[in-house]
Order: structure tokens, then C-alpha cells, then sequence
């Protein structure tokens, strides 16, 4: 009985049998839009995502002064400052959650709440006096 010594060869084809699928899905290189509609949609999306949010962010300063002057008025100005500060904390810790999500799963399933709830926040901020 001889034995054949395994060549490298041999060796991917049998790695190919034994892993199967698997094998073949890592040598699938990702594709991007270069260019194009696609790609103009892709930066148009990124762009309302983000004027959204950071424009509300760099805003934050005027509101506090303005919310301490006429809807807070007799409230301390640090005691203000913790509504805006909360607003920046969850901002950018929530943004640190939520990537990977966005990454691993469809825009639908994130944009769908989040624009629920951000309709509804601006809704329920009306509401206050």
C-alpha cells in the first residue's frame, strides 16, 4: 500500500470539498458604485443623514440661550445645559451602536424606526411650553 504525499494542489482541492460554500464566498470581492447614479444617490443619502443631526448639533448653543430666555426663564443656566448635553451624549453613543447595525442589516429596518421616532420627537417638542 503506497500513499501519495499531499501537494498543494491536492490540498485546496480537498479544502474546496471539505468547506464547501464557505470556501467560495470568501473569495467574493465587494463591488462599489464608481461613479454614476448609484454612487450620486449613495453620497445624496449620506448627506440628509448627516445635515440632519449635525446641523441640530451645531445649533445647540442658540437653542439653550433661547430656551433659557423665554421657556425656562428662572432656571439655572447648568440646569438647562443637561438637556442639550443628554442630546449630544445619546447622539454620538447611540451613532456607535448603531453603524454596526446598519452595516450587518438592511437600511429599512433602521430607517424606518428612526424616522418614526425623530417624527415623533419634533412632534412631542411642539407639544411643550
Amino acid at each position: 500500500m503506497t500513499t501519495t504525499p499531499m501537494t498543494s494542489e491536492n490540498k485546496e482541492a480537498d479544502d474546496a470539498i471539505e468547506y464547501g460554500v464557505e470556501h467560495n464566498q470568501n473569495n467574493i470581492a465587494d463591488t462599489y458604485p464608481e461613479g454614476g447614479l448609484q454612487a450620486w444617490m449613495a453620497v445624496l443619502g449620506a448627506w440628509c443623514a448627516m445635515i440632519s443631526y449635525m446641523g441640530l448639533l451645531n445649533t445647540l448653543a442658540v437653542l439653550q440661550a433661547w430656551v433659557s430666555e423665554h421657556q425656562l426663564r428662572g432656571t439655572l443656566e447648568s440646569t438647562v445645559g443637561w438637556i442639550f448635553s443628554t442630546y449630544s451624549f445619546f447622539l454620538y453613543f447611540c451613532g456607535a451602536q448603531i453603524g454596526p447595525l446598519f452595516d450587518a442589516y438592511d437600511i429599512r429596518l433602521l430607517l424606518v424606526p428612526g424616522l418614526v421616532g425623530m417624527a415623533a420627537a419634533v412632534m412631542c417638542m411642539s407639544f411643550s411650553t
